[in-house]
């Protein structure tokens, strides 16, 4: 297996051996956008990161690879962004974008927003969820036939979305083995990562008192052009250089104006998914 790093309140981080995951999907085709959304997005940005899907990756390399990519399979983990593995390897973002292009057309990994306390998982529509499923035969191989997070009660923890914190902390099972069976339903695509978009839905007149909403509303204004429902909190924090708690204060100072909207993260492949950043 391989070891996922999942960051912690207060600086912390917690290691967990993953276990092997199962044989990979191919890739997604390319989901064509909406016309008119801003920016035409790039294929990778430094929050992405890789989902590594085979533990035989490192081994299977041929000799006279290049060490760079051996360098970037050694730090590999569900729960690290391109910016993570750049200091980790020390790899230019370009590099490792190239390296990445690799890996996701070889079926090792797949492109995805990391595991932190803020993604948001849930059950995909087309889950198979009977006892006799081929997931269930491979989750009692991984976890044994008395797992501590038995496989439906796994399922019921995502039967709707949640952000991964609150589930880490609520869930009455260690923080280590719901990490492992999370990353290994999310493999196996029996679950799939949500991302919210903003849409606004009416313009909004200047604020003529209260300096936290003038506040806000500044900010809205700049990011007009990208709230369409299309681009993520992790796409406007990046393009515009805004934290993410400067967003969700502007949604909160607008609730009437600003909706956000559940939509699949990317490498989620299923009908109804549109790439929103």
């Amino acid at each position: 297996g391989y070891v996922a790093r999942l960051p912690l309140p207060q600086g912390m981080s917690l290691e967990v051996q993953l276990p092997p995951p199962a044989r990979p999907a191919p890739p997604p085709p390319p989901v064509a956008r909406s016309e008119g959304a801003l920016p035409p997005p790039p294929p990778l940005r430094p929050y992405l990161g890789l989902l590594p899907l085979r533990e035989d990756t490192l081994a299977s390399l041929p000799p006279d690879c290049s060490p760079l990519l051996v360098r970037l399979v050694r730090e590999l983990s569900a729960a690290r962004s391109f910016s993570d593995l750049h200091l980790e390897t020390g790899l230019p973002l370009d590099t490792l974008y190239l390296l990445a292009g690799h890996l996701a057309e070889w079926g090792h990994a797949r492109v995805a927003l990391p595991l932190t306390e803020e993604s948001l998982f849930a059950l995909r529509p087309d889950a198979p969820t009977h006892a006799d499923s081929e997931v269930a035969a491979e989750y009692a191989a991984a976890f044994g036939a008395r797992p501590a997070l038995p496989l439906l009660s796994a399922l019921a923890l995502f039967s709707e979305p949640r952000r991964f914190g609150d589930l880490s902390r609520s869930a009455r099972v260690p923080a280590r083995r719901l990490v492992q069976a999370t990353v290994f339903l999310w493999q196996r695509r029996v679950i799939h990562q949500l991302q919210t978009c903003l849409l606004a839905v009416a313009e909004v007149a200047r604020p003529a008192v209260e300096p936290e909403r003038l506040v806000a509303w500044q900010l809205m204004q700049q990011l007009r052009p990208m709230l369409h429902g299309e681009h993520s909190l992790e796409e406007l924090s990046w393009h515009e250089g805004v934290p993410r708690r400067a967003l969700l204060q502007m949604v909160a100072a607008f609730p009437d104006v600003l909706l956000p909207v559940l939509m699949p993260a990317v490498g989620e492949d299923f009908e109804e998914a549109q790439d929103c950043g």
